[in-house]
């Protein structure tokens, strides 16, 4: 008979019922701050890349020429003017591209930014690193 009552007090008694809990909901709130602040940090650097993609074709503009063709000189110059937006940590996860793309009868230099944006949390293997990229143009004047 006592042997019975002990074992319906155990089932009654619930001290440390919270920690337990606590222990089973903790993780996904800390999992959902982390990829909070993850999303944010990825709008930031996709605005950030658009920036500096906006940068590039002011750049190009001013040193444009009349021909579509771009020396190494001013390509320089325009990825510099991109670059300079990142710190200096990050300016070599941004890559610069040119091409000459034609709208009609007006002929544009095509710049495209890339950024290879990596997670400071890894969630696990769907947590790679993920490329950012934009695309802005200059006219050829």
């Amino acid at each position: 008979m006592r042997r019975r009552s002990d074992v319906r007090r155990f089932l009654r008694n619930r001290d440390g019922a919270q920690a337990v809990e606590f222990a089973l909901v903790a993780p996904v709130l800390i999992a959902f701050l982390f990829g909070t602040f993850e999303i944010g940090r990825v709008m930031y650097t996709e605005s950030k890349v658009a920036e500096a993609a906006s940068a590039g074709a002011r750049a190009a503009t001013v040193y444009n020429k009349a021909s579509s063709a771009y020396t190494s000189a001013e390509s320089t110059k325009v990825s510099d003017e991109v670059k300079n937006r990142f710190d200096a940590s990050d300016r070599s996860l941004v890559q610069v591209n040119f091409s000459d793309t034609t709208f009609g009868t007006q002929n544009f230099v095509k710049i495209d930014v890339t950024y290879t944006f990596s997670f400071l949390v890894h969630f696990g293997p769907f947590a790679s690193p993920v490329t950012i990229s934009t695309t802005r143009y200059s006219p050829y004047l």
